[in-house]
């Protein structure tokens, strides 16, 4: 005990002005210069202030969380929530637990109790980092004392709390405490080795969140040893993050692995793993280049949550497609770190709501909402009434209320054009999932989890152009789609089609032409264009009418096709279960098929098995040709009193009507210029092109307008 109590004095009296690092600590590692000037001293070493409660009518959601587990861990219940351990298993409970027992936000402080289980988390803990799994694969990666990067500061949060207090130490035991600083700091050593660093860093050049996961390995090394080469770790990866920062504030997911035009939206639990990071070294530094992070990082929640907090993922990439409102907590720290009060009203709403009621980073959120209220950062209402150009998803948003509609054209996704109406009481939402053309290769009845066919865009993303109103935007693009199973390969094939999309997006509703041509004589089993829809309850869509659905407060109408046949069917997202069919689907088709979910899912039990209309493989001749004409619009207002095509030439044009307003968006995909004249007996008020340099053009008085229209250009009229 003797020797444990000087190591432990050593620990307490570490010497600040002596932890400078020398060259030799830093030779190997391929660091950067830093940006600014690093401080000598931590600006916080630990985050629980026992004299700070959060302010009366400041929500906390962390806090309300934490106390939530805490709860159902006194009362042996912990499995059965979202933690789906029992307290003594669950990665998050000592975090919890000291928080709870130091902070005045928690119901639980100065309860013994949970004193008492952090001992016996501790002890567990230890005995099963130096087991050996039985699981023979588990096994040959087993290494004792091995934590979990990805979350350390689940370990070393409450470490830094204790090593602040002595007394806590000795309540939870000054030899467990010795023991866990003692693995964790093992495990900083083993992971920021130059070749571990070096090799972390060079895998992150394409792909940032991988070192933004394990950021608490170098800022808590830093806090917990003074060694200035952890550091200057963390600053290279924050350096990292401002360097592929997006301009609305997105950090791709993917980013620059397959050339410049590959870039991969960044879903929200990416954006949240990102943010937690810059969290982790705002706090312990007070970085003002971590704080011009999140300043710029503002704009992607109010853009990306639909209010309050619905998660529109229409622009994301295939493989994560889940339309997921994940946690309030990372919100909060970019309201806390900014005083942006759109974040603030966000992160409340979610918080008053109790929304992403989950384990994640609770801790962290709790102090993130207790700083939003120590700094009185005042709610702004989130922004509405706007159609922009995003470049983050290579696209563009349009949001009038609760009606919202959105195009991209970024890398690997799996649609063009999405929308969602939230429903009136908040609590829900109908959105259009997806609306895209497919070229079908492998067999309907054949079972899938990657969709074996011609589906997607490819690594590339495609070129778009725009031409932008008020209250609306036309937006067009043409592509040929990808093989999504070779998505990883190093060539993925792409279809002999082009298809050219044009989405007109307004205020009370959206219309979109989907082209296809054949572009080679080749084979396949069928050319369909599919528009999906999340329903409420996991409803169907209910026919309205010839050509006209009712989806939850959608509708959708089929104003001209020509495919002769038209498919309802239940469709399966990636990230769920292959029985898990959520969304209904009209599926415009060449093929008279059975619906999917009746060709690849087993009967009910005591049902005979259906008889099976299956496309079989066939010959396409180049020049083949398909088109859809569709409207999608909130029910809450009328939809469109007509809408029709009006071609001329090369040059695709779509017209839709409301009872006070007449839009035409046209759309030229050819490799020369062409003319396109606009005809009717009404009166131009606007007008928009993408090849010019003014938001709007001027209007001719006489109403007589002709366009030349340059080669993938679109005007809006």
């Amino acid at each position: 005990m003797k020797s444990l109590t000087i190591v432990l004095t050593a620990i307490v009296l570490w010497p600040w002005h002596t932890a400078r690092a020398q060259t030799s600590d830093l030779a190997g590692y391929k660091l950067v210069e830093p940006s600014e000037p690093l401080p000598d001293k931590p600006w916080h070493d630990h985050f629980v202030d026992e004299s700070l409660k959060t302010p009366e009518g400041q929500p906390n959601a962390g806090a309300a969380w934490c106390d939530f587990f805490l709860e159902r861990a006194c009362a042996n219940q912990l499995q059965r929530t979202a933690a789906q351990a029992p307290w003594e298993q669950w990665r998050g409970f000592f975090t919890c637990a000291v928080w709870g027992y130091l902070s005045p936000d928690s119901k639980f402080r100065r309860d013994e109790r949970l004193l008492q289980m952090s001992q016996v988390w501790l002890d567990t803990l230890f005995k099963t980092l130096a087991t050996k799994p039985d699981d023979p694969k588990a096994a040959e990666k087993w290494q004792p004392n091995q934590l979990d990067t990805w979350s350390f500061h689940d370990y070393t949060v409450p470490l830094l709390e204790a090593e602040k207090r002595p007394w806590l130490k000795e309540k939870l035991g000054a030899g467990r405490i010795a023991k866990l600083r003692e693995i964790v700091l093992a495990n900083v050593r083993a992971n920021t080795t130059p070749e571990a660093f070096n090799d972390l860093m060079g895998r992150a050049e394409n792909y940032i969140n991988i070192i933004t996961h394990p950021m608490a390995v170098c800022v808590h090394g830093w806090l917990l040893t003074g060694e200035r080469k952890y550091l200057l770790m963390a600053h290279r990866i924050v350096a990292a993050l401002g360097r592929d920062q997006l301009p609305n504030g997105m950090f791709p997911y993917r980013y620059r692995l397959y050339g410049d035009k590959h870039c991969e939206y960044e879903a929200m639990y990416y954006h949240a793993i990102n943010l937690r990071g810059l969290y982790l070294y705002w706090w312990a530094t007070g970085s003002r280049q971590a704080e011009a992070i999140f300043r710029k990082s503002a704009p992607y929640y109010p853009l990306n949550l639909e209010p309050p907090h619905f998660f529109n993922d229409g622009p994301d990439i295939w493989w994560k497609d889940q339309w997921r409102t994940f946690w309030p907590h990372h919100i909060a720290m970019v309201a806390a770190v900014t005083g942006d009060g759109e974040n603030a009203a966000i992160a409340n709403a979610m918080a008053r709501s109790n929304v992403s009621h989950d384990r994640f980073d609770l801790v962290l959120g709790a102090h993130a909402y207790q700083q939003m209220g120590l700094k009185r950062v005042a709610e702004r209402p989130v922004r509405t009434d706007y159609v922009v150009v995003d470049p983050d998803i290579r696209g563009v948003r349009l949001r009038f209320g609760r009606w919202s509609a959105t195009f991209t054209a970024g890398s690997f996704t799996y649609t063009r054009a999405s929308a969602m109406r939230v429903r009136d009481d908040l609590k829900d939402f109908t959105a259009l999932h997806l609306a895209r053309p497919y070229v079908r290769v492998e067999p309907l009845e054949k079972p899938f989890r990657i969709e074996p066919d011609y589906s997607t865009l490819g690594r590339e993303g495609a070129e778009f152009s725009v031409a932008k109103l008020a209250q609306a935007a036309a937006v067009a693009t043409a592509y040929s789609p990808a093989l999504t199973p070779a998505t990883w390969q190093d060539e993925q094939p792409l279809a002999p089609w082009t298809m050219t999309e044009l989405w007109l997006l307004t205020d009370r509703g959206m219309v979109g032409l989907l082209a296809s041509v054949a572009t080679a004589d080749h084979q396949a089993r069928e050319l369909c264009h599919q528009f999906r829809f999340i329903i409420p309850g996991n409803a169907d869509g209910q026919s309205a009418g010839e050509g006209l659905y009712t989806c939850g407060d959608l509708r959708f109408r089929v104003w001209a096709t020509d495919f002769p046949f038209a498919v309802q069917e239940r469709m399966r997202r990636y990230c769920q279960s292959e029985r898990d069919r959520r969304d209904w689907q009209l599926c415009l088709s060449d093929a008279n098929r059975s619906p999917e979910h009746l060709a690849q899912d087993p009967p009910p039990p005591n049902q005979p098995k259906p008889t099976l209309l299956l496309p079989p493989t066939r010959d396409y001749p180049k020049g083949s040709r398909r088109h859809s004409l569709v409207e999608v619009s909130p029910t809450s207002t009328p939809g469109f009193e007509a809408v029709a095509l009006a071609l001329q030439g090369r040059v695709l044009a779509l017209t839709a009507r409301h009872a006070d307003r007449h839009y035409l968006a046209i759309h030229h995909e050819g490799d020369t210029e062409e003319r396109y004249a606009v005809t009717g007996a009404f009166k131009i008020e606007s007008v928009s092109a993408s090849w010019t340099q003014q938001p709007t053009l001027p209007t001719p008085s006489d109403g007589k307008l002709v366009f030349t229209i340059p080669p993938d250009g679109t005007a809006l009229v």
